[in-house]
């Protein structure tokens, strides 16, 4: 093989010219020492621009993959931080971080987009539950069928949920009996609901919170509520000693057809007797409109008295002012 003595390369061994530059090869076969060390140097300049190459591409794989792995790695440090404000409960702040993400990098093991649908639709069963609202049940029932097992970051959260809705109908059932007997005065039996309302206990930390507030409240109507019937029941009860000890719901003392009509029985109370048209006669001719139970005991019996001694009509105004001292 001949060697040319301008660039080095192998030439076959009968060329006068070499085939790379042109320039005329000496017919001496021999390797001249200035061949060999062109041959060297082509050689090593295809390595070094080889090399050159190979470093470049490396570089910006490189820096490739380290801009790409960081973005990711931001990305996932912004996802997690908002997975953990939903686990806390704090489902609207979630939501909102999960919305300022969902415009960068999309990255495959990351559904944005239905991780927020996810969290808007729990978010919308925690406000049924704070709220009481009657759709409850169709909602938990829409939610399951959507998501069945598609939750397993948020699990938890989610069970203890569905599992607070449970506790609401319960807790439900037993104020609406509180209610009903705080309405109806039954004072013992509305705080023996209070007691079973307090039993109730919420999984979810802000659920948890607010029903405690809530209960709260409830104790302290129910308490506001007994205090009045107590003290409207105490002023009854000065009321019925101021006016010699007869209340309103004791009996009148019947007994003379003359005095009574057909509506007045012998267990008429003196509240009742003051809407018969009985009240209204002896009223207007005798004790007055303004009489106390009293009063009207006393006269009722003095009429009565008069009917035994054989009276058969009512004795006069002023009969009844003579015999009461009221002239």
């Amino acid at each position: 093989m001949k060697y040319c003595t301008q660039c080095g390369k192998q030439n076959i061994n009968n060329s006068n010219f070499c085939e790379f530059c042109g320039e005329k090869i000496n017919n001496n076969y021999t390797v001249t020492n200035e061949a060999k060390e062109k041959v060297k140097k082509t050689k090593s300049s295809k390595y070094i621009i080889v090399l050159t190459i190979l470093v470049i591409i490396l570089s910006i794989g490189g820096y490739w993959w380290k801009t790409t792995s960081s973005a990711k790695a931001e990305f996932m440090r912004k996802y997690e931080s908002a997975i953990s404000l939903v686990n806390k409960g704090e489902l609207e702040k979630g939501k909102s971080a999960l919305e300022d993400i969902k415009t960068e990098d999309k990255y495959d093991d990351v559904d944005i987009e239905n991780t927020i649908k996810l969290v808007s639709d729990l978010f919308d069963i925690q406000v049924a539950i704070l709220e009481e609202k009657d759709n409850l049940s169709s909602q938990i029932e829409k939610f399951n069928s959507n998501y069945s097992g598609k939750y397993d970051n948020i699990k938890t959260l989610v069970n203890n949920i569905l599992a607070d809705s449970k506790v609401l109908n319960k807790y439900l059932e037993t104020a609406k009996k509180l209610k009903d007997f705080q309405k109806n005065n039954d004072f013992d039996k509305a705080e023996s609901e209070l007691k079973s309302l307090k039993e109730y206990k919420f999984t979810t930390e802000k659920i948890s919170k607010e029903f405690e507030k809530k209960v709260a409240d409830i104790e302290s109507k129910l308490a506001n509520a007994k205090k009045q019937f107590d003290e409207t029941k105490t002023k009854e009860s000065q009321a019925n000693t101021s006016s010699g000890g007869v209340g309103d719901n004791d009996v009148i003392p019947a007994g003379s057809s003359y005095v009574f009509s057909g509506t007045v029985t012998n267990s008429t109370t003196y509240k009742e007797f003051r809407q018969t048209n009985a009240y209204q006669t002896i009223a207007s001719n005798y004790v007055g409109f303004n009489a106390s139970n009293a009063e009207i005991k006393a006269c009722l019996e003095w009429l009565i008295q008069k009917g035994k001694e054989g009276a058969q009509t009512l004795p006069s105004t002023d009969e009844y002012r003579k015999a009461f001292g009221r002239q």
